[in-house]
Parts: structure tokens; sequence; C-alpha cells
């Protein structure tokens, strides 16, 4: 896709997410819902803002970002693995799962290849990855007979659940994950114990404070829920 107005677009970024990235910069609009994604995922918009607001119009502004959150996506992948096996496995044999995982995720194509055009859903693993980490750690640092208070760990854990949401489209679907791992990692008997509630009740907390935004936007605009799945298709 060539500009057809090459002095008002600036031709060496990608046109989509370039456009959205510079108009903070160039014309103080704050974006939420992007129009040209159908969703309200702005968070690679607003990492590339600031990178372009570094660097200026160039292509370099949309890739850094994207090659940052897929390089910390396997720090987070590491590190949610080692949680996950923590107590099925020794310590050896948790890093030796984790690191096999890692180095499957970045040979892989979509980090290999797709992360680098610049991509807003490069975004998703990372925080994705980082919310499964903090779930299983607040369920584990939570003592069924006397509650350690893992106070910021269950806090934690619900932001990022939430902030899964300003990542990409596809994560919508994430709250099925989320649910199971936390029916995998609980301990029996978890529903009779009032000091884990207390950690689900700021878990709670901390995700409807971060989802809010969202919500009150489709609670306004309740069309725009749905309009990506006029995008996609089943096979």
């Amino acid at each position: 896709m060539a500009p057809t107005h090459p002095d008002s677009i600036p031709m060496r970024q990608p046109m989509d997410d370039g456009l959205d990235s510079l108009k903070f910069t160039r014309y103080g609009i704050t974006l939420f819902y992007i129009v040209i994604n159908a969703n309200t995922d702005p968070l690679f918009i607003y990492t590339a803002t600031a990178t372009s607001w570094l660097f200026g119009s160039r292509v370099i502004a949309l890739r850094l970002p994207s090659a940052f959150f897929s390089i910390l996506s396997f720090a987070t992948t590491y590190v949610a693995l080692a949680e996950l096996t923590r107590g099925e496995f020794d310590s050896k044999m948790r890093k030796q799962i984790a690191i096999i995982a890692v180095v499957a995720l970045a040979a892989s194509q979509p980090i290999a290849f797709f992360n680098r055009m610049g991509l807003r859903f490069s975004t998703q693993d990372v925080i994705q990855m980082a919310a499964v980490w903090a779930l299983a750690r607040a369920i584990r640092l939570t003592d069924m007979a006397g509650f350690k208070k893992p106070v910021r760990a269950w806090l934690v854990a619900g932001a990022l659940v939430s902030l899964t949401q300003y990542t990409y489209p596809a994560a919508r679907v994430l709250p099925l994950l989320f649910g199971l791992i936390f029916l995998i990692k609980a301990p029996s008997g978890w529903w009779r114990n009032k000091n884990f509630w207390r950690g689900v009740t700021l878990f709670a907390l901390a995700a409807f404070v971060v989802i809010l935004p969202q919500l009150i936007w489709y609670a306004f605009y309740p069309d725009t829920f749905l309009a990506r799945a006029g995008q996609t298709s089943l096979r």
C-alpha cells in the first residue's frame, strides 16, 4: 500500500500502526479503540508512540517494541513454566522443561518472522505468560492454614490477567486458560477456606480496576465489542 499524500503521511513506517503511533506525538490524539484493528488493544500503539517519539518516523520505531516484547516473552515463558511445574518435578527438571519450551518458542515462526515486522500481537505472549506466572505464584503463596498475606501477589495477578485484554483480540479467550490454571493449582478444599477467598477477592478487585476502562467503553459502544468477529471465520 502506498500513501496518496506523501507530504502528510510518513512513508518510512508501515501504514496502520505507524500512523496510529504518530497521532499522539503529532496531533495530541490519545487512542483507546483502534478503528483499523476493531478492538480496544492500545498497548502496542502506546509503546510504539514512545519509540516513535525517540526515533522519529522510522521502521525501527515499530520493530523495536515488537522485538522487545518478543524477547521478554522468553523470560516470562520460562518463569511461568517453572512456576507451573513447581511441586511436580525437582528443581533441575523444572528448569530443563522451561528451557526446552523457551528454545522452541524462540525458533517458532511467529517469533522468528512475524514479530520482527512490528505487529501488535507481539504484546500478547509476554503479558499472557506473565499473568500465568503471577496467578500460579499467588495461589502457591497462599497458606491454607495461616494465610501469609500475599496481598501484592494477588493484586499483581489480577492486574496482569486484565492487562492481557489490551494486547490483541485473541486474548478474549484467555480467561478460560486462567480458570484452568486456577483449578489445577488451587489446593483441595480451597473453597472452604476464608484465607483463600481473601486472595481471590484481592485478585478480582485488581482485575476489575484494570479492565474498568474497557468495560466503560463497551457499555457506551456495545457494537464495537463484536466488530472484530466479522473479520474472522471458522474453517
